[in-house]
């Protein structure tokens, strides 16, 4: 049986990504040029590393989003957070520390999907007034080679799952962020 064009496209891979996942990615990329042009903009670093949060958020259309920033020493110095409000996020308290799945992934520096939080092994919960979430998007924020901190999104507005077309996305954007 021979196949119509339409479905041979769904079959065909660019950089790794489906067909019909690119038409889905068509105003992601112009967000994600958008981004970029944004971030390049700013002089700022705390500025610029909130548009960061900010445009991730965006991208993929997550609730939440969190860039953190590691200090010398490996731990965070700074988590600059996206949908949240600096009055929420100062009742939740200190920055996460490598107790749990954002602690266990910032160490191992390579992107992460969960879709199931609560029942994935490096869950510990959440700290007292933390927002509830599901799902997490981590990718690894490297320059020069050396892991410098991670972009986080959590729970998509729709209640979708995160993909690996969501994660390769995100990864563009640590290449900004990296920059930045």
């Amino acid at each position: 049986m021979v196949k119509s064009p339409e479905q041979n496209k769904k079959h065909v891979k660019f950089w790794g990504i489906m067909a019909d996942e690119i038409e889905q990615l068509d105003p992601q990329l112009r967000a994600l040029s958008e981004a970029a042009l944004a971030i390049t903009s700013e002089l700022s670093l705390e500025q610029v590393l909130q548009k960061i949060a900010y445009a991730a958020k965006n991208l993929l259309g997550t609730k939440y989003a969190a860039l953190g920033v590691r200090d010398g020493s490996g731990a965070l110095s700074r988590f600059i957070t996206a949908g949240v409000s600096p009055h929420h996020t100062a009742s939740i308290g200190d920055l996460p520390v490598g107790h749990s799945l954002l602690g266990a992934f910032l160490y191992q520096g390579r992107s992460l999907v969960v879709n199931d939080i609560p029942n994935h092994p490096a869950s510990v919960g959440f700290p007292e007034h933390h927002p509830h979430m599901k799902s997490l998007l981590g990718v690894p924020i490297f320059s020069k080679e050396k892991l410098i901190g991670a972009l986080y999104l959590a729970d998509k507005e729709d209640g979708s799952n995160f993909t690996k077309a969501n994660q390769r996305m995100i990864e563009m954007l640590a290449i900004h962020a990296a920059i930045a």
